[in-house]
């Protein structure tokens, strides 16, 4: 099977060749286009929740970080921590 025949004919082109090792297997009824589409839209879907993922662990560690207290070296009350 030729890649670049897939252009002029999509079913030319075997799904486990699209689909590589790594990759989730894709439904033969998709051209090639709409598989680049839909592998498109996936990585930016897991990039989205990556960021938000990580957005809220930062949240909740300057969350912890700010109503942190403290004792000063002659000992006393215990304070908020100054970052």
């Amino acid at each position: 099977h030729d890649p670049i025949s897939a252009h002029h004919n999509p079913s030319a082109v075997t799904v486990s060749h699209l689909a590589g090792p790594y990759r989730a297997p894709v439904p033969p009824s998709l051209s090639e286009v709409e598989i680049q589409e839909l592998r498109k839209q996936t990585r930016q879907c897991m990039l989205a929740v990556g960021m938000f993922l990580s957005g809220t662990a930062n949240t909740i560690t300057i969350k912890a970080a700010m109503s942190t207290l403290a004792v000063g070296r002659d000992g006393g009350e215990p304070r908020p921590f100054d970052h």
